[in-house]
C-alpha cells in the first residue's frame, strides 16, 4: 500500500478510522450505533486491527477516549504495530487524556473540528491555544 510521510513517520494514504467501534453512525435510522457498539467488542476491535495490518494498513485516527484508549493498550501488549493519530476525547480533563495518550506512543493528535468550531464562534480563542500547546508537549505532531 502507498505511504506518504508524516513528520518522519510513513503513513499509509488509507487510514483506518474508529466510527463503527464507538458506535458512531450517520446513518442511526440504517444502522444504529447501539448495534455497532454491541458488535464491536474489545477483542473484535483487536480483531479488526490485526487484520488491517495484514491487508497493508498502518496508521489509525482514534478517539482517545477511556475504553479505546484501553483496547490500545491492549492491542498494543499482544503485539500490535499500528500507528495512531489521536482526536482527544474533549469531555474528559485534556491533561489526564493526554496522559492515557501518551501511553500508546502517538505519531500525532489533531484539535478535532466540531471542538474547535465551537470554541471559535464562542470566542474562546485562548482555549483553543491552550489545548495545542498540551498537545504539542507530548511531543508528537
Amino acid at each position: 500500500m502507498n505511504t506518504v510521510n508524516f513528520f518522519g513517520h510513513q503513513v499509509t494514504k488509507l487510514i483506518i478510522g474508529d466510527n463503527p467501534m464507538n458506535g458512531h453512525s450517520y446513518i442511526e435510522d440504517v444502522t444504529p450505533g447501539s448495534e455497532m457498539v454491541k458488535f464491536y467488542t474489545a477483542e473484535r476491535i483487536k480483531e479488526a486491527l490485526f487484520r488491517a495490518e495484514e491487508c497493508g494498513y498502518n496508521t489509525m485516527l482514534p478517539l482517545a477516549d477511556p475504553y479505546m484508549i484501553r483496547v490500545l493498550q491492549e492491542y498494543r501488549r499482544d503485539g500490535g504495530k499500528m500507528q495512531f493519530i489521536f482526536q482527544p476525547y474533549m469531555p474528559m480533563n485534556q491533561d489526564v487524556s493526554i496522559r492515557q495518550m501518551a501511553s500508546v506512543e502517538p505519531i500525532g493528535i489533531y484539535h478535532q473540528g466540531t471542538t474547535t468550531d465551537f470554541l471559535y464562534e464562542s470566542g474562546r480563542y485562548d482555549e483553543i491555544r491552550a489545548n495545542i500547546e498540551k498537545y504539542r508537549a507530548l511531543g508528537c505532531p
